[in-house]
């Protein structure tokens, strides 16, 4: 009675794990038409609402750059005088021209060019760093993704083994504590599972977010990483950063500003003139009338106190951009070294993992396997061994993401061409 009770049971949760195994079947690859990771950055700039008020602030301060461009504004005066008692009245109309000298309005244009440049750069500067994230939340994914079908895989293979052994069972030829014991492995994995795939669906999900995409939007992976690439010179990677960084290209701007403003400063306090042109006509009777033309200039004195102020401070605003731009030259170089260090280090690793690791271990299950089927050992050293395949299978799909993300990593420190796709 308590043997039938016991295959009743063992029964009951063999079914209830096929059910388990058919909730949480979920495609997340297309092996013939998947959405890349270049594909992802295309999305994600063109949708991101912050990058997208970046470049209309870009624009605006093109804009702006028009609008210092123009000469000052010209100012029309109209008076005129009319006796209380009498015929006699005056009338004048003036226009007055700022000359603005000392070349303002080019310093004007300069200053406006510089912050323009500097909201262009920020632009770009997003644009590198959303899709730096971009590629490392899509290479994230695909590894849970990887590491829930090696789960679901190692699933099936129990299930597969437990209706093997469930049909011995009932014949008569394995006992049944040795069913019992793949039952209770297969519902330990089925736990495995359903974290394995909440992990994979979260950080699917935190990738569709980033690239702008509503969560039901369809978003089918690449599985593969890219191909481990050989690195050009050391040197030849520096010079690149240091040519192409937008943060150094950012300080730098932050200097010609400076000294744009340092030139603003020094035109505005020198003396201006404002030319005055204007028509006057005088009448006291109808015999007596006069018109008349004017003519003048007005001298416009600044205030030195506020101007002095203004150029200290610019220089000021220089010393500090000079200053940030030669760290940012060291962090660079760091951050270069850095960069090729850990990609170098994390192509050896994978070789490694790849040639003398996971085949290895391949082959040590498929022998396993068969000295089980055989009865040479027992149901646990056969598990044993497959929780270690798989749990070695997971640390290769890890060094492979450590590759790719240092190669990520890599191409955001020389700013290249390659991380951002449009």
């Amino acid at each position: 009675m308590i043997r039938y009770l016991l295959l009743f049971t063992t029964l009951m949760l063999s079914s209830a794990s096929m059910i388990l195994a058919q909730s949480m079947s979920r495609d997340f690859f297309d092996d013939a038409n998947p959405l890349t990771a270049d594909e992802a950055v295309r999305i994600a700039i063109s949708k991101n609402g912050e990058l997208q008020a970046l470049r209309l602030e870009a624009e605006a301060s093109e804009k702006l750059v028009i609008q210092a461009g123009q000469r000052g504004q010209i100012s029309v005066e109209a008076s005129g005088q009319q006796r209380t008692f009498g015929t006699s009245n005056s009338y004048m109309f003036n226009t007055n021209i700022p000359l603005e000298l000392a070349g303002r309005r080019n310093a004007r244009m300069q200053t406006a060019a510089r912050k323009a440049e500097i909201k262009s750069l920020l632009v770009r500067e997003r644009e590198y760093s959303l899709a730096e994230s971009v590629r490392k939340k899509y290479g994230e994914t695909v590894a849970q993704a990887l590491k829930y079908e090696l789960t679901k895989q190692f699933a099936d293979s129990l299930e597969e083994t437990l209706r093997i052994v469930g049909e011995r069972v009932r014949e008569g030829r394995t006992a049944p504590l040795e069913e019992n014991i793949l039952v209770v492995e297969l519902n330990r994995v089925r736990v495995s599972l359903e974290k394995q795939l909440s992990s994979a669906e979260t950080s699917l999900y935190e990738l569709k977010n980033i690239c702008g995409l509503e969560p039901l939007d369809p978003f089918l992976l690449s599985r593969k990483f890219p191909e481990i690439r050989k690195l050009p010179d050391s040197a030849l990677l520096e010079s690149g950063a240091f040519k192409n960084r937008t943060q150094l290209q950012l300080f730098q701007a932050a200097m010609d500003l400076a000294d744009a403003n340092r030139v603003l400063a020094e035109a505005e306090s020198k003396p201006d003139l404002m030319a005055m042109v204007g028509y006057q006509r005088m009448s006291f009777n109808e015999q007596m009338r006069f018109s008349s033309v004017l003519f003048g200039v007005k001298l416009i004195l600044p205030r030195r106190n506020k101007d002095r102020e203004l150029i200290e401070a610019s220089l000021l605003d220089g010393a500090a951009a000079r200053a940030r731009l030669d760290f940012g030259l060291k962090t660079v170089k760091q951050e270069v070294a850095s960069a090729v260090s850990r990609y170098t280090h994390a192509v050896r690793s994978q070789s490694i993992f790849e040639n003398g690791i996971i085949n290895e271990a391949e082959r040590n299950l498929d022998v396993v396997r068969e000295m089980y089927d055989l009865g040479s050992i027992s149901v646990l050293e056969y598990l044993s061994e497959q929780r270690n395949y798989i749990e070695l299978s997971r640390e290769m799909v890890d060094s492979k993401l450590e590759t790719y993300l240092a190669g990520v990593e890599l191409d955001a420190a020389v700013a290249s061409d390659d991380l951002v796709t449009r």
